[in-house]
């Protein structure tokens, strides 16, 4: 829900970083979904040492509030002493494209906290009506995922090479079409697949295969 709904308020890339209990929200140790974003930053971001200088997650959840990434940007060059890594991470953010967008702190039990970023193509502001709505939708995903985490594993699930083919292809906020298109495979194929994966991880939607095939270590995002 919180990709088509993200689409639907004209964003062309989002993220979602759950960040383990006490650490950095910009550590590799946090688990990342990404959609939209170029293949180009997505490598680039994939490589923890990169990514351990994108100031943006621990400035919006110290500050406890949505920011454009403008906006959060500002503030931490005005703080000055600021790593050239980071001055480097702003420049090939913005080289990526990324300059207008904001960015969400979403907090949980348990210290399970996580950040969502959202990019709009033209300058947005946090007052934005679609913005409110991103926060809505990102704070209710959020609690659900932890709601989802929170819950005992009891049993093991076990899955074909192709069923976590499409578990991914799910993962990665593709649709049926899409994932068809990826594996060579039709869309009917596709969602006879996806029923599956849905009975086999007792959950109704994609956001719930998602989450649980994290949790059971099904996939890796």
């Amino acid at each position: 829900m919180m990709i088509e709904t993200a689409r639907s308020q004209g964003t062309w890339c989002q993220s979602y970083h759950l960040t383990p209990a006490f650490a950095r929200h910009s550590s590799g140790v946090v688990e990342i979904y990404a959609d939209g974003f170029p293949k180009e930053w997505l490598k680039l971001y994939g490589d923890p040492a990169f990514r351990a200088f994108d100031p943006l997650p621990d400035q919006v959840i110290a500050q406890g509030r949505t920011m454009t990434w403008l906006e959060a940007k500002d503030e931490v060059l005005a703080k000055g002493n600021v790593p050239p890594q980071t001055v480097e991470y702003f420049e090939k953010s913005h080289a990526a494209g990324l300059v207008h967008g904001v960015a969400i702190p979403l907090y949980g039990p348990n210290y399970r906290n996580a950040y969502a970023s959202y990019g709009f193509v033209d300058e947005v502001s946090i007052d934005d009506k679609r913005v409110r709505t991103l926060i809505a939708v990102a704070s209710a995903t959020h609690r659900r995922i932890v709601d989802f985490l929170n819950q005992p594993v009891d049993h093991h699930i076990a899955l074909s090479n192709r069923e976590r083919e499409v578990l991914f292809g799910i993962s990665r906020g593709h649709s049926n079409n899409e994932i068809a298109s990826l594996l060579g495979i039709s869309p009917e194929t596709v969602s006879t697949y996806v029923k599956r994966l849905f009975a086999k991880l007792e959950t109704r939607d994609r956001i719930g295969a998602t989450i649980k095939g994290l949790k059971f270590g099904l996939i890796h995002v």
